[in-house]
Formats: C-alpha cells, structure tokens, sequence
C-alpha cells in the first residue's frame, strides 16, 4: 500500500491529472475513521473539503528526509486540523456559567419582570464574607495543629489543583503530598467546627 502511495505521490509532482483523485480515494478509509472527532456543527461534506485541502497541504510539505511515512504525517497533520477546528467551535458556543435572561420568564400577565430574576451580586456580600472568616480560620487552625506546609498543600487541594501541580508549585514530592492529604483524611474536623 505505501509503495503504491509513493507512486500516486510522485505521480502527483509531476502533474498527473489522476493522481490527486487516486490520493483521495486511497486515503478515504483514514479520512472517514476520523469524522468522529469533528465538532458536532460541521457536515460531512464540509470535512471532506477540510480532507481534501488538508491532502494537498501535507502533499506540498512532506519531505522525505523527515523518516515519516507520508501516511502517518497526513493523519497527524488531519489530527491537528480537526482539534483545531473543534476549538473554534467551541469558542464559539455560550459560556455554561453565564447567567441568561429569558424573555419567556416574563409572565403573560406582567406580575413579574425581567430585572427580577437577575439576582443582585451585593446580596451575597455577606456570604462571601462569612466564608470567608471561616476559611481564613479553617486555615489558621490547619497551620497550627499540621505547620504551612499542610496547609499550603491543603488549600491547594480545595482549590482543585493536581498532585502534580502541587508538587511543582510548593517543592514537594508526591510521597510527601499523599501523606498531607491521606493525613488529613483520617482526621477531619469535627463537622460541628463550622
């Protein structure tokens, strides 16, 4: 199959009408396994002009001397683009977090409007500052009884961080790190503290 796809290849430079069609045709098979991973938006005709396109770019490209099959370099190449395209297309979609206003919330009569279902940001100032104090002394607490290294990695946790990162960012190893945490696991506060 390779040898047959060098031929079409050489075929291909030295301006043989057929050959680019043989090209597709032979890579067809690739093509169509990755449709998968397009974004959910785009048509198939759409991804095959994006194939195709892609074909001649890598056919310009690829070089011998890179010891890579043309084959191979063509589906990377394909891969890339296709990722590429699904991160567009999901630049574009809404953010899930925003807050929406619908229309559709007004009720027919008028009893309620629309600036009644935004909710007001300095109504949760005070549950901001009560969580807080609370953290701020959760943390105090966790200083003193464990040392700021417990803490540092503990607070890093909450937050969400990996292992990974938290070795990185405060110098520890992961041994050490699986320790803070499984040594905090066995004793959690009392959940009448909060």
């Amino acid at each position: 199959m390779e040898n047959n796809i060098n031929e079409l290849i050489y075929l291909y430079h030295l301006r043989d009408p057929e050959a680019l069609a043989l090209l597709i045709e032979a890579y067809h098979p690739l093509t169509a396994s990755l449709q998968s991973l397009t974004p959910p938006d785009m048509e198939p005709e759409d991804y095959r002009q994006v194939a195709d396109a892609v074909l001649v770019e890598c056919l310009n490209s690829w070089r011998q001397d890179l010891n890579l099959s043309f084959s191979t370099y063509y589906k990377s190449v394909l891969v890339n683009r296709i990722r590429t395209l699904g991160r567009k297309w999901a630049r574009k979609q809404p953010d899930p977090g925003a807050t929406f206003v619908s229309l559709d919330d007004v009720l027919p009569d008028g009893d309620r409007s629309v600036h009644e279902s935004i909710e007001d940001p300095r109504v949760n100032v005070a549950r901001q500052v009560q969580a807080r104090y609370q953290l701020d002394a959760l943390y105090q607490s966790v200083c003193k009884d464990r040392g700021v290294q417990a803490a540092r990695v503990l607070s890093m946790r909450s937050m969400e961080y990996t292992l990974k990162e938290i070795c990185e960012r405060t110098g520890l190893s992961i041994g050490r790190v699986r320790y803070i945490l499984r040594d905090a696991e066995r004793q959690k506060p009392d959940p009448g503290y909060m």
